[in-house]
């Protein structure tokens, strides 16, 4: 297993999986707790566009650090 070329990648990772599980629970809050359409909208935003950099993001260290790392 080869480890990653610059650990930054796994900070980024696990900032952009904080950012979806906040988008999540923004968007889960606007629905249930205050229903907000803004809340739910920004909240979906955020886990949508925080999950897709992550996709990026875990390519971009894959390419760079070798084929095993997940």
């Amino acid at each position: 297993m080869n480890a990653p070329p610059d650990p930054i990648y796994r900070i980024i990772l696990w900032v952009l999986v904080a950012d979806v599980v906040i988008g999540a629970c923004l968007a889960l809050a606007g629905e249930f707790i205050w229903p907000s359409a803004v809340l739910r909208y920004s909240g979906a935003g955020l886990a949508v566009v925080a999950g897709l950099l992550y996709l990026f993001f875990r390519r971009l260290g894959r390419r760079a650090g070798g084929r095993d790392w997940p």
